[in-house]
């Protein structure tokens, strides 16, 4: 498996967020994967993203062209589709591959826990535990037609719709994707286990567990972060943390107390 970390400049960051930064230090020390973490923001450790950005270039000046208001801030999520894409070509990967969010830190072996939730036997698997049947952005994608899909749908959408009125937020592209491209999907996983929790949304309280005005509370045991749950004050071992909103500024906290690999350490002392 391959985990993809894309941060790309927004009108919210002209720097690497430190959040970023830290979510590539937990992959590389727990996912259990190979990592390819790509910015435009030039950044130690990462990869220049912009040798993959001309197809990206393109489709944001057609999509600006005659725009009234400036280019939605959402528009870093589905740029970084179009530079995975671009990647992948050049390089020949293959999946699966973790669709990593800058701002998710991860704290377990990836693969063995997908395995485990039915996330690697169709196309793709959602992070997000639904009540309803709508389709979001997937976590994994076993499947990388998916992805070359997404950037052909993204450019044939914006023949057809005015540039204002195009959706930029990747849940509601992924459901087109869905629909139109009959990509299979399986698994959840952000399933509540027994003893561990890939959660999805800090800032989303599912009443299962203890929750304050920052979002859901994080205990540390043996060196790793855990859930309470509300009811039996049970620890549920987290699989990796959706840190939006209110956890995104704070992961320098989270960092002081994870127990990071030894040789990770040395590395990143």
């Amino acid at each position: 498996m391959k985990l993809f970390l894309i941060a790309l400049k927004s009108p919210e960051h002209s720097v690497i967020p430190q959040c970023a930064i830290d979510a590539l230090t937990c992959a590389l020390a727990f996912s259990g994967c190979e990592v390819i973490a790509l910015t435009d923001m030039p950044t130690p450790g990462w990869v220049d993203a912009v040798p993959y950005m001309d197809e990206i270039n393109a489709y944001r000046q057609e999509l600006v062209r005659g725009l009234t208001i400036p280019l939605h801030r959402y528009f870093s999520m589905t740029a970084r589709y179009f530079v995975m894409k671009s990647y992948i070509e050049k390089h020949r990967t293959t999946g699966p591959i973790f669709n990593c969010d800058w701002d998710i830190l991860v704290f377990s072996d990836l693969p063995k826990h997908f395995e485990s939730v039915d996330g690697l036997s169709a196309d793709l698997c959602s992070a997000f535990v639904r009540s309803s049947n709508k389709f979001q952005a997937p976590m994994v994608i076993n499947n990388l037609k998916a992805i070359e899909f997404y950037v052909d749908l993204m450019q044939t959408y914006l023949k057809t719709h005015p540039p204002d009125t195009i959706c930029l937020c990747d849940i509601s592209q992924w459901y087109m994707v869905r629909q139109f491209g009959k990509f299979t999907e399986s698994g959840s996983c952000s399933k509540i286990g027994m003893t561990t929790y890939f959660d999805p949304n800090m800032a989303v309280d599912d009443d299962v567990f203890e929750f304050d005005d920052r979002g859901k509370l994080l205990t540390f045991n043996n060196g790793l972060p855990h859930f309470t749950k509300k009811t039996t004050k049970e620890l549920v071992r987290a699989v990796a943390i959706h840190c939006f909103i209110g956890w995104r500024e704070h992961t320098k906290e989270i960092m002081a107390k994870l127990t990071l690999p030894a040789m990770l350490e040395k590395a990143t002392a």
